[in-house]
């Protein structure tokens, strides 16, 4: 899943948090721990286990854009149903860590898959999302908890088998995980 930012005031921190998530997502410890998880809250079936949803986020082949938007609000990013593979910034929140952007972005490419091409035929409604309040589930939603883990990997690479935070994007030697989505002949869902 290549990210494509070229905003014309793309920020730095962003694009710093676009290579590391770019990185992080050829690392199979990664993978290996979403699939590992508790099962996640919010969801609206049991079939969409943590396995599945990092099954799913791997096989999501479509490119996906990052563009700004401008908005007083809470919101720090979206993505609309009605404008497919698109992440939205607010660019009013672009004051933020790299590692606190770097979640944001594995965050809402969560909603991307989940609303575009997570396998299921009922692609286009919300199948492992979050509320929009505040509460004690939210957290342990696979947007929240995959965005979280992201991060985790950021603020703790020694942990997660990689190098010192300098060494960071210089260290992609560690075999991938196998990728038995492309094996089994899987394509991202109704994406493809």
């Amino acid at each position: 899943m290549p990210f494509v930012y070229s905003h014309p005031n793309a920020d730095p921190g962003v694009v710093e948090a676009l290579d590391f998530v770019t990185h992080l997502f050829t690392r199979g410890g990664f993978w290996q721990e979403i699939a590992a998880a508790n099962p996640f809250t919010q969801t609206s079936s049991d079939r969409f286990t943590p396995a599945l949803i990092a099954e799913r986020m791997q096989a999501c082949a479509n490119v996906i854009e990052i563009e700004h938007y401008h908005e007083d609000s809470s919101a720090t990013a979206v993505v609309y149903p009605r404008v497919p593979f698109t992440i939205f910034l607010n660019d009013l929140k672009f004051n933020r860590s790299v590692a606190a952007k770097a979640n944001t972005i594995v965050h809402e490419f969560v909603h991307v898959v989940d609303m575009f091409c997570d396998g299921v035929s009922d692609t286009g409604r919300w199948n492992y999302g979050h509320s929009r309040l505040r509460n004690r589930r939210r957290p342990n939603s696979a947007p929240y908890w995959i965005g979280n883990l992201a991060e985790d990997w950021w603020h703790s690479p020694q942990r997660h088998g990689l190098l010192k935070s300098s060494e960071r994007h210089a260290d992609l030697s560690a075999a991938p995980l196998r990728n038995y989505a492309d094996e089994e002949g899987l394509t991202c869902g109704s994406c493809a």
